[in-house]
């Protein structure tokens, strides 16, 4: 997935803008009165798997297509070892990126509103530092 010859800090930041949008997405699912918190876990793990793959690009470590977030620790923490807590917060996420979007997989608690606004928190957080490692 990271082409052999490119500016490996446009494509992060490529990844970043992409994660952006599920930010973006999860807020909104949260606003308003009715909120919707099996899409905004969704659009948050969503986010934070293309923020590590970001980080990915940058060490240029190859990696295949996966939603395992576990998966995508093990392959970024020795190239950042600085962000492994902030990595390591988004190992729970994995499930998030399929428990409510097929019948039949709601056995995953769905998380609140407030549980998502501090995964959301987070998130932005690694979002900074790609874009900062990035430019």
């Amino acid at each position: 997935m990271i082409p052999p010859d490119g500016d490996h800090r446009l494509i992060a930041r490529r990844w970043v803008l992409v994660a952006d949008r599920d930010i973006r997405s999860a807020e909104a699912c949260l606003a308003g009165a009715d909120p919707i918190p099996e899409a905004a876990a969704y659009h948050c793990q969503q986010a934070a798997e293309k923020l590590i793959k970001g980080l990915l690009v940058l060490a240029r470590t190859p990696f295949r297509k996966t939603h395992d977030m576990e998966v995508l620790r093990d392959l970024v923490v020795p190239a950042f070892p600085d962000l492994t807590e902030l990595v390591e917060r988004m190992v729970p996420l994995s499930d998030w990126g399929h428990a409510y979007r097929y019948p039949g997989l709601d056995d995953e608690p769905i998380p609140s509103p407030a549980e998502l606004r501090v995964v959301l928190t987070e998130i932005k957080a690694l979002a900074v530092e790609v874009t900062i490692r990035a430019e």
